[in-house]
């Protein structure tokens, strides 16, 4: 996940990048360890399994209206709080959808918020948008994916752990 939200953040809020990239490190060295772990830990297989339907229209169309709904929201959140209320509506709309918060970030002028800040708001959201994903796993994967859980929530606690160093190093 965090090699995927670099690529995006450097295609659609390049500003944020290194910001990003620096607040993340730890996060991506415990999930790739962790990673790592389960692969050589996991069962073989003997085929693949068979894709899900790649062009379901109707959650394309509903990420399309959230984006510009977000976009409005960026727009208003932006004249009216600062760049406080920038970062919170994108932890807000990072919690529903990542993709959606960069996409917001991207389009707000940097004189509204700073990269520190708004990388800062972004890595918020990857990590509410994870504890998301673990109740998933603990909800429906019970003890069969406890191992994924740990690693997941590893990668959790560092996220958590360089976000509060930031924070203290903004305020």
């Amino acid at each position: 996940m965090y090699v995927r939200i670099i690529v995006l953040i450097s295609l659609l809020a390049t500003r944020l990048v290194l910001p990003f990239a620096m607040i993340v490190a730890p996060a991506f060295v415990v999930a790739s360890a962790a990673g790592w772990w389960l692969y050589r830990k996991a069962p073989r297989c003997e085929g693949p399994s068979p894709p899900g339907n790649p062009i379901a229209l109707l959650p394309a169309l509903a990420f399309l209206l959230f984006v510009a709904i977000a976009a409005v929201a960026g727009a208003w959140a932006q004249g009216r709080f600062g760049q406080e209320g920038i970062a919170a509506l994108l932890l807000i709309i990072g919690t529903m959808d990542v993709d959606v918060a960069i996409v917001t970030a991207g389009g707000i002028p940097p004189e509204m918020i700073g990269a520190l800040f708004a990388a800062t708001a972004l890595a918020g959201t990857v990590l509410a948008n994870m504890a998301v994903k673990l109740g998933i796993t603990l909800a429906y994967a019970r003890s069969e994916g406890r191992s994924a859980a740990i690693a997941l929530g590893a990668s959790m606690v560092a996220l958590a752990i360089s976000i509060g160093f930031v924070l203290t190093l903004i305020w």
